[in-house]
């Protein structure tokens, strides 16, 4: 008499010796805290790579390396620790300063350019979580920098109440624009990414127009489109006076990060924008509007990013040019696609940091170069950091099935975007 086995439709069980260890180790090295050290810690390795490889003490001493290695060796510790030595004094303490304020002068321009970085990579990190990938960054700095600019010399307010104006005004300017994306991909189903792009173009050629005519333009820059320097109180005040030059930047980022939490972890709002960005069919199932979801997270996407345009207008004593995004958009996405959008503040210090660095010690010619001694205006292509395609992987339509062993239904396995559909489309 025969007995039948029923089969059994779980995975196999990780066996007793390694499987806790080896789920320890993959847990450990997935958490965020180790993914953000082993990301510095790779780029620094990169980075002494090809320093060595570049550097002709370490070239010429590697052409007789077998016969005597440590001079190779020497030469590259050399080059390597000039190099980091110089980016460290660069971005965060500069140890021939001749007192405390002038070594900590690094740290203090770091946090200044950190800034628009963070409240720009919060805009782009709230369009992701809802499903949305906003790469208009670069035409919404320049819409945020406008408006704002406009208000700063064109409308004279008293102290403190201009600056607010002037604020609001430029994150309303990049508010529009991010809404004028969502109302286009509600309505009509067009992709953000082709839209903004798009509108990176129809961006930047819009103010460099209004910098030539008496809107935004200095009477005497000439020919050159740049603006009017704003009016002394619409200018970011220092927060601790004139002996350091922290401006009110960083402050006003830490107040948009909290308010970012709060936005999308505590609000209804935010639950809407996260319940979207996971199964936009399942938040129209349990009553929300997709289409209304889309239009107001592109418009709070965009605010955040406005504030960053709003830095760079407000943030200075002199007019602008049409590269006061400097790349702020496209870096912003970088750091977005890098990290959790919650971990975007912490990111971006690292990469302000580094790029301040390496501005100021190629500058002093350690990287054996000899750079500008500081980088206001980055002029950058709008199509700046689209190297590839992007991929998708659609949701596997496996049906649950049911076991009878256990007595319980085995979940299917998903794979790819929950948002995806079974072609690779977005599911509507």
């Amino acid at each position: 008499m025969s007995t039948s086995t029923t089969p059994q439709l779980s995975g196999p069980e990780p066996s007793a010796s390694g499987g806790v260890f080896s789920t320890a180790v993959r847990e450990i090295m997935a958490s965020s805290p180790m993914r953000v050290l082993l990301s510095i810690l790779l780029g620094f390795l990169a980075g002494a790579i090809i320093l060595v490889f570049t550097d002709p003490d370490v070239a010429a001493a590697s052409a007789y390396f077998f016969a005597r290695p440590g001079d190779t060796l020497i030469a590259a510790w050399d080059v390597v620790s000039r190099g980091y030595g110089a980016l460290l004094e660069g971005s965060i303490w500069d140890p021939a300063g001749a007192n405390l304020i002038e070594q900590s002068a690094p740290l203090v321009a770091s946090l200044n350019r950190a800034a628009p970085l963070i409240v720009a990579g919060l805009g782009i990190a709230l369009s992701f979580r809802t499903g949305m990938f906003n790469i208009g960054g670069q035409g919404q700095v320049l819409f945020g920098a406008a408006f704002a600019a406009f208000i700063s010399f064109q409308v004279h307010l008293p102290a403190g109440i201009h600056l607010i104006v002037a604020i609001l005004f430029g994150v309303l300017g990049a508010g529009l624009l991010g809404a004028f994306v969502g109302f286009l991909k509600a309505k009509t189903g067009a992709h953000e990414v082709i839209v903004t792009i798009m509108l990176n173009y129809i961006a930047y050629n819009f103010v460099t127009y209004l910098m030539r005519t008496p809107v935004l333009q200095d009477p005497e820059a000439g020919g050159t489109p740049k603006t009017v320097a704003p009016d002394a109180t619409a200018q970011y005040p220092l927060i601790f006076g004139d002996s350091v030059a922290l401006n009110l930047g960083i402050l006003i980022a830490v107040i948009a990060t909290v308010a970012y939490w709060w936005i999308m972890e505590r609000s209804s709002m935010g639950f809407r924008f996260r319940a979207v960005g996971f199964n936009p069919n399942a938040a129209r199932t349990a009553g929300i509007s997709v289409a209304r979801t889309y239009v107001l997270a592109m418009t709070f996407s965009a605010l955040f990013v406005g504030l960053a345009g709003a830095n760079q207008a407000l943030a200075r004593s002199t007019g602008f040019m049409n590269t006061i995004d400097s790349g702020i958009g496209f870096d912003a996405i970088t750091v977005a696609l890098l990290v959790r959008p919650d971990e975007a503040l912490r990111e971006e210090r690292v990469e302000v940091a580094t790029h301040h660095g390496g501005v100021v010690a190629q500058a002093h010619g350690k990287l054996g170069g000899g750079g500008r001694a500081a980088v206001e205006e980055r002029p950058r292509h709008p199509l700046r950091g689209l190297t590839g395609e992007f991929h998708t992987h659609s949701v596997s339509q496996i049906p649950a099935t049911a076991n009878p062993g256990s007595g319980r239904v085995a979940e299917p396995p998903l794979s790819g975007h929950p948002t995806r559909g079974p072609g690779g489309g977005r599911l509507r």
